[in-house]
């Protein structure tokens, strides 16, 4: 399908089904075994402030004003320049850091790109094994790059580092004693619905991908969804320390349908390369960051309640039931050979208190073909 800057895919209705079925069974007796025992922007022409669920719910449906309202930092495009292939580069400034968002000529086709052009728009490589192929074909074909919005939006939320057994973080991490292991990450899962919990409309879930941050002194480069507490599924990133909250993407995520989240250090490094696509309408984002942060002894795969930047408190958790991981790629998207099972890897517990003395919040079940796993809830707080 050729990619077209400014026309919104439509979805033609066919939900993801990647293997979805043949899990279930696994899925179920991971579970019961775990039982704890203890695009478009719009700017409104209204002055009033809006609520604080349509804050959340549709943040670039409103105006710079309005999300200043909402508590939001806005960062406003710079600059655009024009590509010699006739494709443009959308240029931002956030808290220092450059992103750069490039959009293909019209007629281009990812299907027919090399390599080069490939890396150039920011786009997934090419698979050679047969099945990450097909999968990377159906993906190529449907996808739209969202055009570039007038301004980027800071939501006052961090996405922060963590321990093996923590206040916050659930999933896996591969490991290394070196700090250049990894240099790429893609995941791709079923985006999980939110039900109400007993900790009220304020709970709050991110998944995401991300390269670095064991610790609290190590870079992190992530990106994902947020949903809970007004979030409706909402696409973001975020390099640590640069930035100390999250950017909110011109994306959304639909639940129960595939969505892909990859990061990639820039050949030669000084920067990332960002990627995220949501199967349901076929829209995905790409752009690079500019920055020297970057630690690669550590790659994740995670779900986090994340940290309210204005209080420095953790949200609660939001129900998310469980998150289906059908692919954990590290250093590669060819093959099952480079899921996250490939690698020494840390399994991570989320409890109330950082410590396995805590309330059970979310825990991960076993890795299978090296690169499935269900990620579970628990508690809220």
């Amino acid at each position: 399908m050729m990619v077209e800057a400014g026309k919104e895919a439509v979805n033609d209705g066919q939900p993801a089904t990647h293997g979805r079925e043949g899990r279930r069974t696994c899925r179920a007796e991971q579970r019961n075994g775990m039982i704890p025992t203890t695009l478009k922007v719009v700017a409104s022409s209204s002055s009033q402030p809006p609520t604080a669920v349509a804050c959340r719910q549709s943040p670039y449906q409103l105006s710079p004003t309005q999300l200043a309202q909402c508590g939001f930092m806005v960062f406003p495009l710079q600059r655009t320049d024009t590509l010699p292939d006739g494709g443009h580069a959308y240029v931002y400034d956030v808290q220092g850091d450059i992103l750069t968002y490039k959009i293909p000529p019209h007629g281009f086709n990812p299907l027919q790109a090399g390599p080069a052009q490939l890396a150039e728009y920011g786009l997934p490589p090419r698979p050679r094994a047969p099945g990450a192929l097909a999968q990377w074909t159906r993906m190529m074909q449907r996808m739209k790059l969202v055009p570039p919005p007038p301004h980027l939006i800071g939501a006052p939320i961090q996405a922060s580092t963590t321990p093996t057994t923590s206040l916050n973080w659930s999933g896996y991490m591969a490991t290394s004693s070196s700090a250049s292991a990894y240099y790429f990450i893609e995941g791709i899962w079923y985006e999980p619905s939110i039900t109400a919990n007993s900790c009220g409309s304020t709970s709050e879930e991110v998944t995401w991908v991300g390269l670095g941050g064991s610790s609290g002194n190590l870079p992190l480069a992530q990106d994902g969804t947020i949903a809970g507490n007004g979030y409706n599924h909402q696409a973001w990133s975020e390099v640590l320390p640069d930035q100390p909250t999250i950017v909110l993407q011109p994306l959304s995520a639909q639940p129960g349908y595939e969505f892909t989240a990859e990061v990639n250090l820039l050949s030669g490094g000084g920067g990332y390369n960002f990627y995220m696509y949501d199967s349901y309408t076929g829209n995905s984002v790409s752009f690079q960051q500019a920055t020297n942060s970057y630690d690669g002894s550590t790659a994740e795969f995670i779900t986090e309640r994340p940290l309210n930047t204005n209080t420095e408190m953790y949200y609660p958790l939001a129900d998310f039931g469980e998150v289906e991981w059908a692919d954990t790629w590290v250093n590669s998207n060819s093959s099952s050979s480079y899921g996250i099972g490939s690698y020494p890897n840390d399994q991570i517990t989320m409890t109330s208190n950082g410590d396995s003395s805590g309330t059970l919040l979310a825990s991960p079940g076993s890795i299978y073909d090296n690169q499935l796993f269900y990620d579970y809830y628990y508690n809220c707080d």
